[in-house]
């Protein structure tokens, strides 16, 4: 299967973060927020830095109560383990700089050609069957894998029928050099496509799971569970930057990736 990619180029970051343990409501106080996120080794170190941060999660609250009190809004905003940080905060947690790009230009993994435009009006997409849960990656700057089996799942679940989670692990392990990418330390979903092309496919969430860390196959990749493949592409292109009718032909043939900022 061919993918289509979008590439923004900034610093790789989650923009969706599952959590895995608990089911919460969109809107908490902060004493029952915090006596879920920061009891235990998680608690503040010093009052001032409880008091900082409960000021954060006083804006956050109201944020998330302002956009979900607006009719228009298309989407709902709720509180995760997150709320009592800074967009500063949250960035220097997650994000990594984008390492030196290895395949040339954007450009030179080519460019998808211009489609015909499409009527959004007469012929909507909804692809959220096509999509795997919202995943944790942790504090690892590992974004670019998340976007490059992201793709690939739902690439696989369009030509198949059957939805099912990738490895992440696989390419943060495997796809480095020469790929150009640095496992936690960041990297480039476009190398990530190229080692899948390589490699002849990808293995399964299941059966090399991911652990937010360079550490699963001791640092190393974990050549048996690399070598086991349950999906695979055939190549991809890259949708025309900076074009909306590019971007929005793009997205009737499959969900597309992105690396983009948390501001």
């Amino acid at each position: 299967m061919a993918l289509a990619v979008v590439v923004m180029l900034c610093s790789p970051i989650s923009a969706l973060v599952a959590l895995d343990d608990f089911d919460l409501p969109e809107v908490m106080d902060w004493e029952a927020w915090e006596a879920v996120f920061r009891t235990g080794e998680n608690a503040y170190a010093t009052a001032a830095a409880r008091a900082r941060a409960q000021a954060t999660f006083a804006s956050t609250l109201e944020r998330i109560q302002e956009h979900n009190g607006d009719a228009e809004s298309t989407f709902r905003m709720g509180m995760n383990q997150f709320s009592d940080l800074t967009p500063e905060e949250f960035t220097k947690l997650v994000s990594r700089p984008l390492p030196p790009r290895r395949f040339g230009a954007v450009s030179d993994a080519g460019e998808s050609p211009a489609a015909a435009p499409v009527d959004w009006r007469s012929a909507p997409v909804d692809w959220r069957s096509k999509l795997t849960p919202v995943k944790n990656q942790g504090a690892c700057g590992s974004c670019w894998a998340f976007s490059a089996t992201g793709a690939v799942e739902s690439a696989y679940a369009i030509a198949t029928g059957a939805l099912r989670s990738l490895s992440e692990e696989d390419l943060v392990e495997c796809a480095r050099e020469p790929y150009g990418n640095l496992g936690c330390a960041g990297g480039d979903f476009v190398g990530s496509f190229e080692y899948l092309l390589a490699a002849k496919g990808l293995d399964s969430e299941v059966d090399y799971p991911y652990t937010a860390r360079d550490g699963f196959g001791g640092g190393r990749c974990w050549t048996a569970a690399a070598e086991r493949h349950v999906a695979a592409i055939d190549g991809y292109s890259i949708v025309k930057s900076n074009s909306s009718a590019a971007l929005r032909s793009g997205v009737c043939l499959d969900p597309l990736p992105d690396t983009s900022s948390p501001r």
